[in-house]
Order: C-alpha cells, then sequence, then structure tokens
C-alpha cells in the first residue's frame, strides 16, 4: 500500500497525479457496477488487508488510508493493531495491518469470460489469436496482424508485460517480472481457523511481497514475486510453498494441487501496470 504516483508528479504535474489517483478509485467501482448490471459469477468479495512487517508500514498505512479519504475514497478502511489483524490472518509474522472494505477479490477468468459475454452483447467483435504485429499512429490508426488490420478512432494497448517489442518504447521501460501462485486443496475448518480466519485478500507491504486469498472452494491461493525475469522458475511448488509456511506454518502438510505463473509489468520507480495474477481487486 503505497502513494507511488507522486514519483510521477514531476512529468504528469498535480493535475495529472489526481487523476490517475481518481482512476484507481474509479477503476474498482467499475468492476463492481459491471458484475452487478451483467450478473457476472465470478466470485467478487468485498474486504482487503494490507499487513505490516515492520512499524514503517504501519505509518505508511495510516498516511495512505488518510489520502484515500482526501481523494475521495468513501468505503469503510480502519487500522488493525497486531490481535485486530489476527482476526483475519491468523499469523504471528504481522504486527498489525490496514481493512478496507472498499477492495477485495475476485476469479478473474470468470470475470473476464463475464465481460466478453456482455461487450459482444452490445455489439463489441472480438478476435483471438491475432497476434499484433505493428501500429500505425497519427489521425487514423491501425492495428496490422498477420492476416489483416483494423482502423480505429482510438488504439489501447493493454498487453502489459506481453507487448514484448511492438511498442518498443514502451518496452524499454517495462521490466517482466514472473510472479508464481500455488493453490492449496480444499482447507478444513481447522486449517482455516489456524490461517485465514475472514475470507478477504491479503497483501504485504514489502516490495517482493506476498498476497493470498482463498478460493470459492476454500483454497488457498498464495503468491508472491519470484524473481525480475520473465522466467518461470522450475521449482515453483518449493518456492511458494516456503513462503506460505512462513506466514502459516500450521499449513505444512497441506496438499498444493495447482501452481502457475505469470509476467507483471514493473516500470519505471517500479509502478505496477496491472493488477494481481490471483485477482486481487485493488488499484496497483
Amino acid at each position: 500500500m503505497g502513494n507511488d504516483t507522486e514519483a510521477f508528479r514531476h512529468s504528469i504535474g498535480s493535475e495529472g497525479v489526481k487523476a490517475v489517483e481518481q482512476m484507481g478509485i474509479e477503476c474498482v467501482e467499475i468492476i463492481r457496477e459491471r458484475v452487478e448490471k451483467y450478473a457476472i459469477d465470478c466470485d467478487l468479495k468485498w474486504g482487503y488487508c494490507d499487513v505490516a512487517l515492520k512499524p514503517r508500514h504501519l505509518k505508511g498505512f495510516e498516511e495512505y488510508m488518510q489520502h484515500l479519504r482526501d481523494i475521495g475514497f468513501n468505503h469503510e478502511m480502519r487500522m488493525l493493531s497486531r490481535e485486530d489483524t489476527r482476526q483475519y490472518v491468523n499469523s504471528d509474522i504481522y504486527l498489525g495491518g490496514c481493512y478496507n472494505e472498499g477492495w477485495g477479490h475476485v476469479h478473474p477468468l470468470n470475470l473476464c469470460l463475464g465481460e466478453v459475454r456482455a461487450a459482444e452483447s452490445l455489439g463489441a467483435k472480438i478476435f483471438e489469436h491475432s497476434r499484433v504485429t505493428s501500429i500505425t499512429y497519427g489521425d487514423n490508426p491501425a492495428v496490422h496482424t498477420d492476416k489483416g488490420r483494423v482502423n480505429a478512432d482510438y488504439v489501447v494497448l493493454c498487453g502489459n508485460a506481453y507487448m514484448e517489442d511492438l511498442v518498443p518504447k514502451l518496452s524499454a521501460r517495462v521490466l517482466p517480472s514472473t510472479s508464481c501462485i500455488i493453490a492449496t486443496e480444499p482447507l478444513t475448518e481447522q486449517q482455516l481457523e489456524q490461517s485465514m480466519r475472514q475470507d478477504v485478500a491479503v497483501c504485504d507491504a514489502r516490495t517482493a511481497l506476498d498476497y493470498y486469498r482463498l478460493s470459492a472452494d476454500k483454497r488457498l491461493l498464495f503468491g508472491g514475486l519470484s524473481n525480475y525475469t520473465s522466467l518461470e522458475p522450475a521449482n515453483i511448488i518449493d518456492i511458494m510453498r516456503k513462503k506460505m509456511c512462513h506466514v502459516f506454518p500450521a499449513l505444512g502438510d497441506v496438499k498444493i494441487d495447482y501452481k502457475w505463473s505469470g509476467q507483471m509489468g514493473i516500470c519505471v520507480r517500479r509502478m505496477p501496470l496491472m493488477g494481481r495474477l490471483d485477482g486481487n481487486v485493488l488499484p496497483d
């Protein structure tokens, strides 16, 4: 949790910083509204905990919580003591945290599929497996593929760390960093009591952070930054299990049913370009 946009004030100005921050609030509200309007079944749940490993993290949470209020965020937020935090996350390693009712978590694939269906119902056309090879800029932009092109009034680039060299100016400023996730077997009530006492999304305040939540069928999805390359490590389960057990020692014997990884685009001043791979709903 941090006010990363301040690092860009010298280049985009105060109004630019304010606009980006307002987008951070708006993007979550758009998800809230779309899920309700189009009845998207994506396990959307509200409640988010930032957790502190150091005293300075708690100070940062307080400052950022006030900052969110100052820019118009009107959902419930409150600071958590060590004992308060344990009512959400039963771990000995956290000094406290911050609870935010306005952020949460979602099944990202089901959200995407639901938005696709909604977009197509409104007349949008979606072309999969159409790799973009180049872009024509100017007053009449066009997107070129191997088999054709699309002329448009506007072109929006949403490739994050996967655009490769399509736009050299961007690729030179984006570091594809690998983030990995493991999913446990469904947890028993006892295991839930020993780990995730509440169905909230959780994230710590480090640069190479841990982030985790429960799935709809009560699996623990535990993720974190693996490396600053685009390469997937061969031992994802070993790496992520060690991280998980540091937070929740009681889950040392739990079975890991799934693993996956993906790239997150880290750009200038470390400001991420995307939401996390496990479906946490928050402005990065």
